[in-house]
């Protein structure tokens, strides 16, 4: 099994803000990176380092919402169990399944899989 390191997490966040439709910035005079969300209207702006998709199933479970909206991909979460699983071909995939004693670090783990192997395959799903 893999182990991951925080700078991981923080690297998976920030694939997760992008896939998200957040897009990173200079904000400010202080040169800080932020990821800037537009939603209803109204703008918001977070440090990558606030980024909460590995504390919060309120900011994680939308970004499985949107993976399952793709076609053929279906994501199901067991208990300390995350699975990622193509009901069709898609050219270089493989099924995504991790396991973690919180379930919450599963499904961002396997997230964190599906858009790596997004990005490294020209990002051909969105």
């Amino acid at each position: 099994m893999k182990k991951f390191v925080a700078g991981e997490y923080l690297r998976i966040s920030c694939l997760i803000a992008e896939f998200m439709g957040g897009r990173l910035e200079r904000y400010d005079i202080s040169l800080r990176e932020v990821y800037r969300f537009k939603s209803g209207g109204f703008k918001t702006r977070i440090l990558p380092e606030k980024l909460q998709y590995l504390y919060s199933w309120d900011a994680l479970m939308p970004v499985v919402q949107k993976i399952n909206t793709i076609v053929p991909l279906q994501f199901t979460i067991y208990p300390h169990t995350a699975h990622i699983h193509a009901n069709g071909v898609i050219n270089n995939w493989q099924d995504i399944t991790v396991l973690d004693i919180d379930p919450r670090t599963a499904v961002f783990k396997a997230v964190g899989e599906f858009l790596k192997w997004n990005r490294d395959n020209g990002n051909k799903i969105k």
